[in-house]
């Protein structure tokens, strides 16, 4: 599993760590150009990385709140704006390596789609 999460955090291929995950910022490939893995996977199933996705940015929001909190040289505006900010740009940021992630768990369990003729084991 740590080659697979080591290709997470490259954003490349779960399957080879080579092929790159994304075409463009935030547009995935439908499979790997290096070894045709595919990275589509079934209906509802893209849900996972955002949910991934919404668990990091809570926690971590969380933890910002209470740092600023403890501190106590902000106003609650100041707090307010600062976490407002940060909740929007924040999974902007982090989208495509909790896709990938996702991705490299899904790859790792077997239940991603194999290329057609790929007779490697299962992860």
């Amino acid at each position: 599993m740590n080659a697979h999460w080591n290709a997470a955090v490259r954003l490349r291929c779960p399957a080879c760590g080579h092929g790159r995950l994304y075409a463009q910022l935030f547009d995935m490939h439908p499979a790997c150009l290096a070894c045709g893995q595919t990275f589509v996977m079934g209906d509802g199933d893209f849900v996972g990385g955002v949910y991934l996705n919404y668990g990091v940015v809570a926690i971590t929001s969380f933890i910002l709140f209470a740092m600023m909190e403890q501190a106590g040289t902000y106003t609650v505006g100041q707090e307010v704006g600062y976490l407002m900010t940060f909740v929007v740009l924040f999974p902007l940021l982090t989208v495509r390596h909790t896709r990938a992630f996702f991705l490299a768990t899904v790859y790792s369990t077997g239940t991603l789609p194999r290329p057609p003729g790929d007779h490697r084991p299962a992860p």
